[in-house]
């Protein structure tokens, strides 16, 4: 993430003044900053333009706030727009809410909000909204709620609202719901892998282990792409971009990232980290098994972040597809033992940690 490039725009279009009366530019900037996980500079970036009645610059500090896990912050924020400064939200503005009540476990306010868009607010609710309520109710395992919403809604559901639900069955363990989402999931795109890991995913950790490898087999046997887990950290003295992928070792430092996470993980233990083993699919040996969850690709980033960056650096990466729970528990505890800040962006929001704890509160 170009942070630094970025903040040097910001000093230019503050030292021109051309932040005061420019929203768009504004909503840039703060769009920029919240997706870098720098909620102050985002705020300052806000507070420094003077054009308040501009849906857009609204929308993206209530958004840099929602990546954040910042909920409550949020929302006080879309009060002050609608309320107090009577400014119109419009669909992407709910979109936004809707997400920080998801991410915060706000329910009955998510669902008083979608209750108003039309009635109070003039704004029809699209599938969108629809999925941040299935969503918001996984989350909150009101699940039978969640598939009664589903099912009720006036849109036709898509692979995102099922998808939504299955990884809300991994979460809470449910495999009967799971397996309707799984199987609806399937026969929209037999090829995607992302169902069939989540299903056996729900019997790993239900400890049903015949019918995980008889996912696998199903996954095997349809030939299913996975996604491959890929995370980037650039280097802010070089501007060098290090991009590692799992079980790819074509980087030129991998010997060392691979034994910088070794040599960590003892002292993550002493701090109660557990490496999620169980989750491990491919057929290899137990004993490999806690080392094949070293090579996911956000360890990989931050140990290369670790040993190529000053001790005092906020270290920043970016991950393509959601940070799995094992690699959430495993960069909390590194940030504690490391005594460093590490930001992780991917693919729905921003993590921030630091000694030991994420800013969305394993709410994710």
């Amino acid at each position: 993430m170009a942070i630094k490039l970025g903040r040097e725009i910001h000093q230019l279009a503050k030292h021109k003044g051309l932040l005061k009366n420019n929203p768009v530019l504004a909503s840039s900037l703060v769009s920029f900053y919240g997706k870098c996980g720098d909620v102050d500079s985002a705020q300052e970036a806000f507070d420094e333009c003077r054009a308040r009645d501009h849906t857009g610059l609204w929308t993206s500090l209530i958004q840099a706030y929602t990546l954040q896990g910042r909920s409550i912050e949020a929302l006080e924020l879309f009060h002050s727009m609608t309320q107090e400064e009577g400014c119109k939200a419009n669909d992407v503005t709910f979109l936004t809410v809707l997400n920080a009540c998801s991410h915060g476990g706000l329910v009955e306010k998510g669902r008083q909000l979608l209750d108003e868009m039309p009635k109070q607010y003039g704004v029809e609710p699209r599938l969108e909204h629809y999925v941040c309520l299935i969503d918001m109710l996984g989350r909150a395992n009101l699940l039978d709620e969640a598939v009664r919403v589903l099912r009720a809604m006036p849109f036709e559901p898509d692979a995102v609202v099922w998808r939504s639900l299955l990884g809300a069955c991994r979460k809470w363990k449910n495999y009967t719901i799971g397996k309707l989402a799984f199987e609806r999931l399937v026969e929209m795109d037999p090829k995607s892998g992302r169902p069939y890991v989540l299903m056996a995913n729900i019997f790993g950790n239900l400890g049903m282990l015949s019918e995980r490898d008889a996912v696998v087999e199903r996954m095997r046997g349809e030939r299913s792409i996975r996604k491959a887990g890929r995370s980037w950290w650039t280097d802010a003295s070089s501007g060098k971009v290090h991009s590692l992928t799992v079980g790819d070792r074509s980087h030129s430092q991998i010997d060392k990232i691979e034994a910088k996470l070794k040599q960590l993980l003892p002292r993550m233990k002493e701090e109660g980290y557990a490496s999620d083993v169980i989750n491990v699919l491919q057929d290899i040996p137990e004993e490999e098994r806690e080392d094949h969850m070293c090579g996911h690709s956000e360890k990989l980033a931050v140990a290369c972040a670790l040993l190529n960056s000053h001790q005092k650096e906020t270290i920043r990466t970016v991950k393509n597809l959601r940070v799995c729970d094992d690699c959430h528990a495993a960069t909390a505890v590194i940030s504690k033992v490391e005594k460093r800040r590490i930001i992780i962006r991917d693919a729905s929001r921003v993590h921030v940690f630091q000694d030991g704890r994420c800013s969305c509160d394993n709410y994710f």
